[in-house]
């Protein structure tokens, strides 16, 4: 199982073990994006449509690591989910529809997590959604709004052309590359050396 599937089996127990604040592994979205609900519905879906995109784009670009939707940033504690349906569609089926439209698409995991217990602190009608994304080797990955993300500690920053020109030359290397060589040493006779190159 790579890292980032391990996100398929957590529970709502998991959630209690997070660290406390975002850092360049965990990014969290607190719930309270949903009290733009009864506002504008499509601001509600577009504001978290926007912010799963940074995220994928950032963390495939920046080695994987996990989205939680339904945690308050501050503090890394559930602070009651959001709707288990967006539109017409389940939570999970929407995700995969967002993350799709970053190119190219690396590996992801997604958990929707439900309430579980009495005391639970995810709303009756909300979810916890936990996406894992794994380290990509197809660098690098822009977002719908024709932009590259990366993460910069607890931050998903815009990345500048010369990182994106950094990340492009990384393409495909997910281990160094290198080529031996024999060859007669050329100041000790009868000693034959190994060259090792990088490529």
């Amino acid at each position: 199982m790579h890292r980032y599937q391990f996100v398929e089996a957590w529970t709502e127990e998991n959630l209690d073990s997070i660290p406390e604040s975002e850092n360049d592994v965990y990014e969290y979205k607190s719930s309270l994006i949903r009290d733009l609900i009864p506002k504008s519905y499509e601001r509600y879906k577009n504001s978290l449509r926007e912010k799963i995109y940074r995220a994928a784009s950032a963390f495939w670009n920046t080695g994987g690591g996990i989205f939680i939707v339904g945690v308050a940033d501050n503090t890394g504690k559930i602070d009651g989910g959001v709707p288990r349906v967006i539109g017409k569609q389940k939570l999970r089926d929407w995700v995969d529809q967002v993350l799709a439209e970053v190119e190219p698409g690396g590996e992801y995991s997604v958990k929707v997590i439900e309430r579980e217990k009495p005391d639970s602190l995810i709303d009756p009608d909300n979810v916890v959604l936990v996406i894992g994304f794994g380290e990509s080797y197809t660098l690098p990955h822009m977002a719908p709004d024709n932009r590259y993300y990366v993460r910069a500690g607890a931050h998903t920053v815009a990345a500048g052309h010369y990182l994106v020109e950094s990340m492009r030359s990384r393409r495909g290397l997910n281990q160094p590359m290198l080529r031996g060589l024999l060859k007669v040493h050329e100041n000790k006779e009868g000693v034959i050396e190994l060259v090792v190159l990088p490529l």
